[in-house]
Formats: C-alpha cells, sequence, structure tokens
C-alpha cells in the first residue's frame, strides 16, 4: 500500500493514511516537509532548536523514521539543513546547510536517499 492523503496541517503537523493507518507527525516548531511519492517516504527538515543539528528525517510510509543523517563534517561548522532543492522521482537532490563554509554563499550539498549519505558539498549560488 501506498501513502494516501498527504496533508501538510498546519506548519508543525504533517498527515498521511497508509495501510489502514493514520499517521500523524506533530512538532514544536514548524518545519518543511515533502512527499517522496515514488518511494512511499516523507522528508522533514525540523528546526535544530527541536532536533539538533541533524534535523533531517526521512521517514517510511508506516511513520517509522528511515533515515536520520548525522551532517557531513566541513571545515567550518554545520548547524543542520536549512532547506533542500526537491525534485520529484529522483533520490539525489541539493541541501542548503546552515554553515558558513563557502561564505559569502550558501553551503549546498547533495543528499542520497539510498544511503543517507551528504556528498559534493560547494557553494550554492
Amino acid at each position: 500500500m501506498s501513502i494516501n492523503n498527504y496533508e501538510i496541517l498546519d506548519k508543525k503537523k504533517i498527515r498521511w493514511e497508509c495501510c489502514g493507518k493514520k499517521i500523524i507527525l506533530k512538532f514544536e516548531f514548524p518545519v518543511e516537509a515533502y512527499l517522496v511519492k515514488h518511494r512511499d517516504e516523507v522528508i522533514v527538515i525540523a528546526d535544530p532548536r527541536e532536533a539538533g543539528i541533524n534535523n533531517i528525517f526521512v521517514y517510511s510510509k508506516d511513520g517509522s523514521v528511515r533515515l536520520r543523517p548525522k551532517m557531513p563534517e566541513l571545515s567550518k561548522p554545520v548547524n543542520g539543513v536549512y532547506s533542500l532543492i526537491f525534485q520529484p522521482n529522483k533520490d539525489s537532490f541539493e541541501v542548503i546547510l546552515d554553515s558558513d563554509e563557502f561564505e559569502p554563499y550558501d553551503t549546498g550539498c547533495m543528499f542520497d536517499l539510498d544511503s543517507g549519505l551528504f556528498y559534493d558539498c560547494h557553494p550554492s549560488k
């Protein structure tokens, strides 16, 4: 069975149905959330005040956390994922990290949904 009736109820609550169950994720602070339809997964970027620096989560269709990757080690501190450039039907995409690594530009990295690894960190213009 697939994820059905996916909905961002407000900036702090996400809901979907799967396998006869209603899944509701609630957060203290606003989040970014993306349905990865071709994988039946949901990506959530939580606020670091709530989740710490490892603030990107990949949820399985049953609502369990499949991935919570550690931030890449760069020469300057990484304080979590700030945003992502989501592309439907892709298993890798660019994330924007909260880091001064490539100042004055944002720090971009590619993120792989299969492995949960960040790679190819670069200035994002």
